[in-house]
């Protein structure tokens, strides 16, 4: 199988969690992340802690169906829909609409210090 190309649904399952699925594989210090979510996932209770009480790791990516809203420190807002591609650099905070599917490849290193924290987030609750 070629490391370079894969099937989203044949990727290791991340993190699953009520109402939300997230898929990914590492190649070359990119994660190329798939998610899938069936629920509203409002994803500031897990950022708190981290810098900004929000995600520090920049994502590049598009939205195969649904929306993504974020906000920024600065009050700034960004809305992404289906169609779109977008950039999301560090210190956003997301809010994932039910039936959004995207991808996203972000830098290995800084998405796996997120996904620790999330992680630890999710087993205290």
């Amino acid at each position: 199988m070629d490391p370079y190309t894969m099937k989203a649904e044949k990727m290791p399952l991340i993190l699953e969690i009520p109402g939300a699925k997230l898929y990914g594989q590492e190649v070359d210090g990119m994660s190329f992340n798939y998610w899938v979510i069936d629920q509203k996932q409002e994803l500031g209770p897990v950022l708190k802690g981290l810098p900004h009480d929000s995600c520090p790791c920049p994502h590049w990516g598009r939205v195969l169906k649904g929306q993504i809203d974020l906000t920024y420190p600065d009050g700034k807002k960004q809305t992404v829909k289906a169609g779109e591609c977008c950039y999301m650099p560090p210190n956003h905070n997301p809010v994932i609409h039910a039936g959004t599917t995207f991808f996203d490849l972000s830098p290995t290193k800084e998405f796996n210090k997120v996904m620790k924290h999330v992680k630890g987030v999710l087993a205290k609750m």
